[in-house]
């Protein structure tokens, strides 16, 4: 999962504010302990505030910018999201055992809801809707979803939806990723 420079690039520059917020804050120090004039030391600090606000700013409009990057927002609060393929992402609320597939940035319904492990190969996402802790009694089955059709295969079952993997022209049986284990593993 890619990760948006700009947050790695604001909080360099918070770290690099942090450090050059000291320099200015140890020299009003020494003034103040050499008992200089109460001007300088008041520049000294204003320097180190200012510093220290200017980068604040760039850390802020560094996070605007993430924010409307579709691979680069990761949600708030309890609410994640995995980009999958823009604009489809997979959503989750308040638990990371499953996950909804929906289309970023527009007040739709779920496309598939429940999911609970995906895997995603060229234009096809494949996954289980099944039981989870939340909901125990949910029936477990299988579905392909084709970015480029917006189409919902449903199977009924491992075997169906393995035969029908193969049939796409891959080999074996997808390696499925659980919803919990992509944001424990990233």
């Amino acid at each position: 999962m890619p990760f948006c420079a700009a947050w790695i690039l604001g909080i360099g520059l918070l770290v690099v504010a942090a450090l050059l917020s000291l320099v200015p804050g140890g020299v009003a120090y020494l003034l103040a302990r050499k008992k200089k004039s109460p001007v300088k030391e008041m520049a000294a600090a204003l320097a180190a505030i200012g510093t220290f606000l200017l980068v604040l700013v760039g850390y802020a409009v560094s996070y605007e910018r993430c924010a409307h990057d579709f691979y680069c927002e990761r949600g708030f609060d309890e609410y994640r999201r995995i980009p999958i393929s823009e604009p489809y992402q997979i959503v989750t609320f308040r638990m990371l055992d499953e996950g909804c597939l929906n289309i970023w940035h527009r007040d739709q319904p779920c496309i598939v809801s429940g999911i609970t492990h995906y895997a995603v190969n060229g234009p096809i996402l494949v996954g289980r809707v099944g039981p989870t802790t939340e909901s125990p009694d949910r029936p477990e089955w299988w579905f392909s979803f084709n970015f480029d059709t917006g189409h919902v295969n449903p199977y009924n079952g491992r075997h169906a939806f393995v035969a029908a993997w193969q049939e796409f022209g891959f080999e074996g049986e997808p390696a499925l990723r659980s919803i919990r284990a992509h944001y424990l593993d990233d």
